[in-house]
């Protein structure tokens, strides 16, 4: 059937209508449905015990919004409890949002309550939020309000009306996960090849022959033999002196010394210093046995080549010290290395606003003349993202300081040699024994008992302390020594900040100190106390443009006697002058560099004049000259240029005379040395010529330019370089 037209549009109007009416009654239904439903809900509403009001919302009703975190989306939807009006969030700061869903979106870490505070912490933040700001919500769970959300530091959330979603701000949440206690791994040596050395072997030889004489007169040649090896697990060091190079009755046993050196234990034997000879070298007169034993830590390794001291061996490659401070509740503390970035420790700040890091090892002795360097940084509020604040740990350790708890004994017994023939005589016994222990972190102390007639102790004792206070930059050494008479050598220095040190220094023979003021980053100022010299004051300058290629260096001093001492040296680009002035002399000199790049070899001229004042009254002596200068662009291994010479003129008031000279390095091993001077302050003419000869003959002989006394505490070393896969 077909319905007119005008029938089927009433028929269309009414459905329509229809519709309406039942879209609106559903609506209505369902508004104050949910509202009824909502009321009901907030009245089932769990608060945890100590929850303030002020962080149950007044909304009413459970939305579905989005969850963005830097721009992005994380969640499509989550329920969370607030109210909006169509244009914007209604008191947003006491929406709850779901806890659960926040921390897996800023990846946060939750430690359980501990006295009512819950530590959080992702890769760029620690904090410690209340666990009373978290709720519990029958339709949420566990919920927190978006004003204490907004505490976490770096953490910034706002309602986006036109994403429906909420937009979290954070720091880098995606940013690798660093350590909170970082250390160096060991080197792994497993698998490599060792090498060891047979039973006696030669390391190294070393022979120095040198002719001089004066006005044409025969000269005489003498010489000075050394050599290394190692006998069975240790290493030996001989040294002959040559009065006469041809004459072998006149040939003396210098040194002898075979060392063995572990980390926990040393043996001498041979020629030494002993260890209560506070003064300096001995000379090779003590010829004995000496013992090291070592519990709790190790010394430094020691690559370059020196005498065998005890007090050097006695020493702690490693102290540990304490680390504290202040910084505000709530900051999170690193402790990082010179300047690098990735933390050693870290602590967060709690109420008491003090931090403290237990045992830090740092270097002692010869590792660093004040021990090494650390920094504190502090980011407030533990935000990582932030610019810390920081405070630099300089640590000043007392060299022979070693850690808690640890000790050395240290027992030795020889005899004094005479060096009348090349073996020599032998008499006089002599010997003694030292304990030292790690007192506490600040403190070492020492005592021990020694016979040594010579010296003038029969039967005496030895004490030692090094101490270092806690957090004062203070440093005290010394060394009490009884006996026919009673010695004390010591030290102390103090470096309060880094423009400002004092330091002083007595033995039997003066008591000394110095202070040095650094006003500007040019300008220095000091004083200096002796009480075999007098008092003196005075100031250094230094200022450097390397634009204008130009430097000033200028240092001078008064003492209580109106004695003047004065250096001073200007560079203006090839030019440098140079003066030196105190009581006994005067030198000035004036070079011009002839070649561009005086660093990569060249020519030189220089004029000088000295004047020297032995008498203190008139000038006895007066010399003036010219000379010429070249050093050759290559260098040996050591740096030292492969061939050096001068060549001028001197002339003073009583003659004048030729000035050469020669320092030539015509292949490893092997150097010349060579000068002529045709006038002195004496006016008489002098030569020298010298030949050195360094071998190392372990595994073929070869040539080296390294002079063997730097292996002398090794016997013999060879390093070869390899490239794994």
């Amino acid at each position: 059937m077909i319905y007119p037209e005008p029938i089927l549009a009433k028929v269309f109007k009414l459905c329509s209508n229809l519709s309406q009416l039942i879209f609106l009654v559903g609506y209505l239904v369902y508004l104050f449905g949910g509202a009824a439903i909502a009321v009901a809900e907030e009245k089932k509403i769990v608060q945890s015990p100590s929850v303030a009001p002020a962080t149950i919302p007044q909304s009413n009703t459970i939305l579905p919004i989005g969850l963005n975190i830097n721009g992005k989306s994380v969640l499509p939807s989550m329920n969370v409890r607030g109210k909006e009006d169509g244009e914007k969030a209604i008191e947003f700061e006491r929406w709850l949002v779901p806890w659960e869903d926040i921390k897996s979106a800023l990846k946060l870490k939750v430690g359980e309550p501990v006295n009512g505070q819950i530590e959080i912490k992702s890769t760029l933040v620690k904090f410690q939020l209340d666990a009373n700001k978290l709720v519990k919500d029958p339709v949420l769970g566990t919920a927190i309000a978006i004003q204490d959300l907004n505490t976490i530091p770096g953490i910034t959330a706002k309602f986006d009306l036109n994403k429906y979603a909420i937009e979290i701000t954070a720091p880098a949440i995606d940013r690798p996960e660093r350590g909170e206690n970082i250390v160096d791994r060991p080197i792994d040596l497993d698998g490599l090849p060792v090498m060891r050395s047979g039973n006696l072997t030669m390391g190294a030889l070393q022979q120095r022959i040198t002719n001089s004489g004066q006005n044409g007169q025969s000269g005489t040649t003498q010489g000075e033999f050394k050599a290394i090896g190692s006998i069975f697990d240790a290493s030996w060091f001989l040294k002959i002196q040559q009065p006469q190079i041809d004459g072998l009755q006149t040939w003396k046993l210098d040194e002898l010394t075979i060392l063995r050196q572990r980390p926990q234990s040393d043996i001498a034997i041979g020629s030494q210093t002993p260890f209560w000879n506070r003064q300096g070298n001995s000379s090779g007169n003590y010829w004995g046995v000496t013992g090291i034993f070592r519990n709790g830590f190790t010394p430094p390794v020691e690559l370059s080549g020196s005498n065998f001291l005890v007090t050097d061996r006695l020493q702690s490659s490693r102290v540990g010290r304490v680390i504290s401070g202040r910084a505000q509740p709530g900051s999170l503390v690193q402790l990082v290395r010179g300047f690098e970035t990735t933390p050693i420790r870290e602590i967060l700040i709690d109420s008491s606003g003090i931090y403290r890091f237990e045992n830090v090892i740092v270097g002692n002795g010869q590792d660093s003349s004040f021990g090494q360097d650390y920094r504190v940084l502090v980011y407030p509020n533990g935000q990582l993202t932030a610019n810390p604040f920081v405070q630099e740990a300089k640590f000043i350790t007392t060299p022979g300081q070693i850690p808690v708890g640890s000790s050395a004994l240290v027992v030795s017994a020889g005899l004094n040699r005479n060096p009348a023939d090349f073996f020599g005589t032998f008499d006089d016994p002599k010997g003694g024994a030292l304990y030292r222990c790690g007192a506490n972190e600040s403190l070492t102390l020492g005592v021990g008992v020694v016979s040594d007639p010579k010296a003038g102790a029969n039967i005496g004792a030895i004490g030692e302390v090094f101490w270092q206070p806690d957090r004062i930059p203070l440093q005290v050494s010394a060394a009490v020594a009884t006996g026919d008479r009673l010695d004390l050598v010591g030290k102390l220095n103090y470096t309060p900040s880094q423009d400002f040190f004092l330091s002083a220094n007595t033995d039997r023979f003066s008591t000394r100190a110095d202070a040095n003021w650094r006003l500007t980053p040019s300008l220095t100022t000091f004083g200096n106390v002796d009480t075999s010299r007098g008092v003196s004051i005075g100031g250094q300058y230094n200022i450097t443009d390397p634009i204008a290629a130009t430097s000033t260096s200028v240092r001078g001093d008064l003492d209580d006697r109106l004695r003047l001492r004065l250096a001073a040296t200007q560079r203006f680009q090839n030019w440098q002058f140079g003066l030196q002035l105190n009581e006994s002399a005067i030198t000035s000199q004036v070079s011009y560099q002839l070649s561009p790049n005086a660093i990569s070899g060249g020519s030189q001229i220089a004029a000088s004049y000295q004047a020297n004042n032995s008498s203190g009254t008139t000038s006895s002596s007066t010399l003036t000259s010219i000379v010429w200068r070249y050093r050759s662009p290559g260098v040996n291994a050591n740096g030292q240029s492969i061939w050096q010479s001068e060549l001028g003129y001197g002339f003073n008031s009583r003659s004048g005379g030729a000035i050469a000279g020669i320092d030539f390095y015509p292949f490893p091993g092997f150097q010349v040395r060579g000068s002529y001077r045709g006038i002195s302050a004496t006016g008489e003419s002098s030569y020298a010529i010298e030949f050195n000869t360094s071998l190392l003959t372990g595994g073929g002989i070869q040539g080296t330019d390294t002079s063997i006394d730097e292996f002398r505490n090794l016997g013999r070393i060879k390093m070869s370089g390899f490239l794994d896969k």
